[in-house]
């Protein structure tokens, strides 16, 4: 534990001077301070030449401490202790151990005992705070790292436990404020510098913390764990090839870590050098075999994940490879990765759905639709492919059941909106209606389902507004304004009918009903020549206007707005309509309708 380790710097410094061989046994102590093995060999000989010496005698067991090796620095922490009753450091040993065993009373009675002895030593006061924590008395546990910085203030490790506390007791703006203090006693504290690092992303600081690591780099360029922490500021930016460039020099330092291979395994696979990805999880798999560091359930979960990425056996191979495609919008060769995939696992709905994913996006409609509907068909094995995914093995098992009722709904969403691109509104409204049955209940978890039911409803409304049934749309945006009062597509939707209800004449209105998604989608299409602008109340162009402008204060980015508001300028013949429509194209480039091209 880092908290510990610092604990062990102060140990040799707090020694009594029982013995006249002290001051010499100090300095041995603060020459070979990292060398702890050397410290050990050093007493062991001293044992041999005096075996009754307290100094010796003590020292040993707090090196032995370090070490790890607990029975042998019992074993000299007792012979000390037979000497002379008031060895604080041996009490402080046995406190030690005991909270290692998570035997909390225990430490706490020992390292009362060391304090009862010596009530002004640093990491007395450490340690006890970190048994309050353990037993949660957390008021106590504050109170000695107070105790502790008042001892001395300048010492960086006290601030540093401070910090750790705080984070543990979810006060993290304060963690922040003490591992500061910490780096301005110590700069170049790593420990410190990954702490406040860490806290930084957690609080959303982003380049806070690329700052601080690109300085602390120059400072120190051969600490491995600043390169791990800017390869994932990196790879969260996507810039999978800084990332990788990081990831590098983290190999470099730190060859037996398996999370430097896991890491730019996962970097390259997000470039689709899927190949290079897999033998750096080749890597990362046989390290993590054979790592302490890590507990059991953390590398069980990283190894699935690769094999998840990895293992030709499995479905997942194939599609996970397809999804790197898809992700770079490389639709073509993601279909190829499928079919290979259903080659081998025929019949697999996951593959099925996914493959309808890129159909989709190329305008193959008619076989989107075929290839849900075979996800949907054989859909009893998708629970089966859940179970062998890394990604879902912590979900619970009504987790699962809420999960692949989303995902069944999800498939006829998208067979609806198939037949919505393709005109087809009849057969849109019935699969829509489908999914919004099957689709699960309010009760379920964000992380689970990520999307929400209103985005179906959006879609009801759309297949509504295309056979421009507008008031069976309105009263289904309604719906959704009551839950979501400023749910904007809603809101923008309900504008498209207030001016498509005084437009509702054929020979007005011609309404685009093979376009993709509102997207590309003319909300009003009107003729030019036609004579629809004097048909438009003008008290309803204000106050369509004005429900545009409002989303567009709140929503500055909401490029739907823009495309509705300059089509409504146009209706009532504002001559600035033509910034509106740029404007919507900029912010989103399928945001247009009829009316963009003759500003451009």
């Amino acid at each position: 534990m880092k908290i510990i380790r610092l604990l062990f710097l102060l140990l040799f410094s707090f020694t009594s001077s029982f013995a006249q061989d002290t001051v010499w046994y100090n300095k041995m102590d603060d020459s070979l301070r990292f060398q702890n093995s050397k410290l050990i060999h050093f007493y062991n000989q001293e044992n041999k030449k005096f075996p009754n010496n307290f100094e010796v005698l003590q020292r040993l067991g707090i090196a032995y401490l370090i070490e790890g090796e607990d029975v042998n620095a019992v074993g000299y922490f007792d012979k000390a202790l037979a000497i002379n009753s008031e060895c604080n450091s041996c009490y402080f040993g046995y406190a030690h151990i005991a909270n290692n065993k998570n035997n909390f009373k225990e430490a706490l009675k020992q390292i009362n005992k060391a304090l009862s002895i010596n009530d002004k030593k640093i990491s007395y006061y450490l340690l006890r705070s970190q048994i309050y924590l353990s037993l949660n008395n957390k008021i106590d546990a504050e109170e000695d790292l107070q105790y502790a910085i008042q001892i001395d203030t300048s010492y960086y490790g006290s601030y540093y436990q401070k910090a750790v506390f705080m984070v543990t007791t979810g006060r993290v703006l304060n963690a922040i404020t003490a591992i500061e203090k910490c780096l301005n006693h110590k700069p170049n504290f790593i420990d410190g510098i990954d702490l406040l690092c860490n806290l930084y992303i957690q609080t959303d600081q982003y380049e806070e913390a690329m700052n601080l690591l690109n300085k602390f780099i120059l400072q120190s360029p051969e600490e491995a764990v600043l390169y791990h922490h800017r390869g994932q500021l990196y790879f969260q930016q996507n810039k999978l090839d800084s990332a990788i460039s990081d990831y590098n020099k983290l190999v470099e330092l730190d060859p037996k870590n398996p999370m430097a291979y896991r890491l730019r395994g996962l970097a390259k696979y997000h470039k689709e050098a899927m190949d290079e990805a897999c033998s750096d999880y080749a890597i990362a798999k046989d390290l993590f075999s054979k790592s302490n560091t890590y507990d059991e359930v953390f590398k069980k979960n990283h190894i699935l994940q690769m094999e998840d990425f990895c293992n030709i056996e499995k479905a997942s191979y194939y599609y996970q490879r397809g999804i790197a495609k898809f992700n770079h919008e490389k639709f073509n060769e993601a279909i190829y990765f499928y079919d290979e995939g259903l080659k081998h696992f025929k019949n697999n709905s996951m593959i099925y759905s996914f493959k309808a994913n890129a159909l989709l996006r190329l305008n193959q409609l008619e076989s989107a639709i075929e290839n849900y509907r075979f996800s949907n068909q054989y859909f009893s094995n998708y629970k089966n492919e859940l179970e062998l995914s890394s990604k879902y093995e912590h979900y619970s098992e009504k987790d699962k059941e809420v999960f692949l009722k989303a995902v069944y709904a999800m498939n006829l969403y998208n067979i609806s909106e198939c037949y919505y691109f393709l005109g087809n509104s009849s057969s849109a409204l019935v699969t829509i209606d489908s999914a919004l049955y099957e689709f699960p209940s309010s009760n379920y978890k964000e992380n689970i389902v990520p999307m929400g039911i209103d985005m179906f409803e959006i879609l009801k409304a759309k297949i509504l507004l295309q056979n421009l049934q507008f008031k069976e749309a309105a009263i289904v945006l309604d719906k959704i304004l009551i839950t979501i009062p400023d749910h904007p597509e809603a809101k923008m939707l309900k504008v498209a009918i207030m001016i498509n209800s005084e437009l509702d004449k054929p020979d007005l209105v011609r309404y685009q009903k093979t376009s993709i998604g509102y997207n590309n989608m003319n909300l009003f299409s009107w003729d030019k020549t036609s004579t629809s602008k004097s048909k438009v109340n003008e008290q309803t162009i204000n106050k369509a206007l004005q429900i545009c402008d409002e989303l567009i204060r709140k929503q500055p980015n909401f490029a739907m707005a823009y495309l509705i508001r300059g089509q409504i300028k146009w209706l009532s013949n504002q001559p600035d309509y033509c910034y509106d429509l740029i404007k919507a194209k900029q912010l989103d480039a399928n945001m247009v309708s009829e009316l963009t091209a003759s500003c451009l």
